[in-house]
């Protein structure tokens, strides 16, 4: 990827990072939410594991009724703008 491909595509990114959170504040709805994960952990003189559910926190833009709660505007538009007028494929070998 060229330097200036990485650059727009970055540029691109953060423009619609942005617009995500401005949005989720506008319906009041959160930029990570908690979840559990499972975590197996081997003993400690190594004949066996055991489990345990882990607390973390994940973004909520995995959560499908987050994706669908927050209609799309016109913001989010210019990240792919910004990023196709930009990009064009390389050439082939």
């Amino acid at each position: 990827m060229s330097d200036e491909l990485r650059e727009v595509a970055g540029e691109a990114l953060e423009a619609a990072r942005v617009d995500v959170v401005r949005r989720l504040g506008r319906h009041g709805l959160p930029t990570s939410v908690d979840d559990q994960r499972l975590l197996v952990v081997d003993n400690d003189d190594l004949t066996g594991w055991r489990s345990e559910w882990e607390a973390v926190r994940r973004s909520s833009l995995t959560v499908p009724a987050v994706l669908t709660a927050v209609p799309a505007t016109g913001r989010s538009s210019f990240a792919r703008s910004a990023f196709a007028s930009s990009w064009s494929p390389s050439p082939g070998p």
